[in-house]
């Protein structure tokens, strides 16, 4: 596992994005699984990662399997199984239980669906080995019980008993019937009702002397009581024996099928394990597509990032390209404020992590990071109440840990470097933690508007330069990056488009020096051409583009020539032939003639 730490985790905004990922799991199983994955270090065991999750994804894709769905929580069922045998379970927990069985064979099944013609693709084993007894359990589950875990009428034993019932209860809704038919005179209703789970019948309160029998309450005038004569008492009875058998015999199938749970506590358990590794791969597979996402390529030093977009922005994220070529150990970016430094080294940050966890990000084709071997960020205010510490304290600290736990094989990102103390010291000390950085370390990302810090990236060979482009024209940021040239603040240009009286932005192009600005007027000017040569790298590739165009049609016209003179020439030839036939067949009629009559001067 990488090494990292609960502030880089939060810096990144990674939980939030496992979160998102979360969503897309059907177990509680594949949640824990997918809390608790490791970032992989192992090039061979990512790949199969990648492997199984591309897998998965062709499988979604290829429309041959959609019938999957969600798992019931199993824990309840083993946390009841592994009790000592205090009767049965309760008939809902023993229905989620089947359920989770067939949402399990589901997922094999989905997970064995073959997408070509090999025999075996990478997702095949997922669910492996399959027990048998696990589908015997599920099938007399289903067999003797309906949703949300009642026996179903149709047992057996539950319909003979259920038709003794009905009896029982027509005889006794006969016998109420007619007793009240019978006694007109003393009824105190039409018909009878039910008090305390009894059918009793309602009599005249003045008249309950000429009923033998219990007297089960009054109405609310107490006009009419509720009686159940001697005769009903036993009707009663009947009704309740009845129930009671069929709610024995139902206690007995469900200690039956509890039993038989029981019995399968451990192939449970090892198929509760296979589905939490099957449904982390799934939740990352179905999180990929729905954010586009590509296999990520492994390179051996340096990165390219090619469109990626940070997947918490959604339709809002504008595509990232940055790229460090082979032998590049650092990046400098500086430019505007509020330009997309943040996001972009906390999208290059977060992609680290879900290339070793996932294996998929949200890019282009052709995006490749190595695997670190620890990933470390310091980004935004850092300032402690609790503990004292100012923001530049609490910056220094952050910096300490992080040189304390990360290696050569680590990505370090730091944000703002050498902000928050005494410019002149805050320069120096950037200076020296970014050139320890980049020695003690795989790479490291730096944003920072300090001039020795972009001076440093454009006099060392393992460090680069890249701005955020800023549009003249308008005055903001286009959020896009430029590699290789550093970038300026735009403090007085924002502070003017913010409407800052003249003077005082007149008082700060003079309080900021004639060098300071002569720097900035040339960095404006590289942009400036810059942004030329990309115009006029657009308008030649454009020019290209029409003499291709013009090539190609000048081709279509001479291949359509060329067709023309064939079938004119074909053309020729059919005339040539039938004019050929047509005089041979003429000269031998003449022929025929000679031979066969007197030849005359006319012939």
């Amino acid at each position: 596992m990488i090494k990292t730490n609960q502030k880089t985790l939060n810096d990144l905004e990674f939980s939030r994005v496992l979160a998102d990922i979360e969503k897309f799991c059907l177990s509680e199983e594949g949640r824990r699984e997918l809390e608790k994955a490791d970032f992989l270090l192992d090039e061979a065991e990512l790949n199969r990662r990648r492997d199984i999750v591309e897998d998965l994804i062709h499988i979604a894709t290829s429309g041959l399997n959609s019938d999957i769905s969600p798992f019931p929580p199993i824990q309840p069922v083993l946390d009841a199984v592994s009790k000592p045998v205090t009767g049965h379970l309760d008939g809902e927990l023993i229905w989620d239980c089947a359920c989770y069985l067939k949402a399990a064979e589901t997922l094999r099944k989905y997970c064995k669906t073959r997408t070509d013609d090999s025999v075996e693709n990478p997702a095949f084993s997922l669910m492996d080995p399959e027990a048998d007894i696990l589908k015997s359990l599920s099938q007399k589950i289903f067999d003797t019980l309906q949703s949300p875990g009642v026996v179903k009428d149709s047992h057996p034993a539950i319909r003979a008993l259920k038709k003794d019932l009905e009896r029982a209860k027509s005889a006794r809704s006969v016998f109420a019937a007619e007793y009240i038919k019978s006694n007109p005179e003393a009824a105190g209703g039409d018909r009878a009702v039910i008090r305390d789970m009894r059918v009793v019948i309602p009599v005249k309160n003045d008249l309950k002397g000429s009923v033998q029998g219990f007297i089960h309450g009054a109405s609310a005038s107490g006009r009419t009581v509720f009686m159940e004569p001697y005769r009903l008492v036993d009707l009663n009875n009947d009704v309740v024996l009845a129930q009671q058998k069929i709610e024995i015999e139902i206690a007995k199938i469900l200690n039956e099928l509890s039993a038989f749970i029981r019995s399968c506590e451990g192939e449970i358990r090892l198929l509760c394990t296979l589905v939490g590794r099957t449904d982390l791969h799934y939740a990352i597979a179905s999180w990929a597509m729905a954010n586009n996402c590509v296999r990520g390529l492994d390179a051996e030093s340096g990165f390219s990032l090619k469109a990626a977009r940070h997947p918490l922005l959604g339709k809002k994220a504008v595509p990232i390209y940055l790229e460090a070529e082979k032998g590049i150990k650092g990046i400098v970016i500086s430019g505007p404020n509020a330009g997309g430094k943040t996001v972009t080294i906390k999208t290059v940050g977060l992609f680290a992590l879900l290339n070793q966890l996932c294996g998929f990000y949200p890019a282009a084709e052709r995006s490749a990071l190595p695997l670190f071997t620890g990933v470390f960020s310091e980004i935004g205010d850092s300032q402690s109440i609790e503990n004292d510490l100012s923001t530049f304290s609490a910056h220094m600290a952050a910096l300490a840990e992080i040189f304390r736990t990360s290696d050569s094989g680590s990505l370090i990102i730091l944000d703002e470097l050498g902000s928050g103390t005494d410019p002149a010291e805050g320069s120096a000390i950037a200076r020296a933690v970014a050139d320890y950085a980049v020695k003690n370390a795989a790479f490291t990302l730096i944003t920072s508007h300090h001039d020795v810090l972009k001076q440093y990236a454009y006099a060392s060979d393992s460090v680069t330069n890249a701005s955020m482009e800023f549009d003249e024209a308008t005055g903001r940021p286009t959020f896009r990056i430029i590699e290789g040239i550093p970038g300026t603040s735009h403090a007085i240009d924002t502070a003017e488009r913010m409407k800052l009286p003249a003077e005082i932005i007149s008082a700060a192009k003079r309080f900021l020096g004639t060098e300071a600005l002569t720097v900035s007027e040339i960095i404006k000017g590289l942009e400036k051409r810059r942004i030329e040569a990309d115009k006029k790298e657009e308008l030649i590739e454009a020019r290209l583009k029409e003499a291709e165009n013009i090539l190609a049609e000048n081709e279509k016209q001479k291949a359509e020539l060329a067709k023309q003179e064939y079938e004119l020439r074909e053309e020729g030839i059919r005339e040539l032939d039938s004019f050929i036939s047509s005089s041979a067949k003429e000269l031998e009629g003449l022929v025929k003639e000679i031979r066969e009559g007197e030849i005359t001067r006319e012939k």
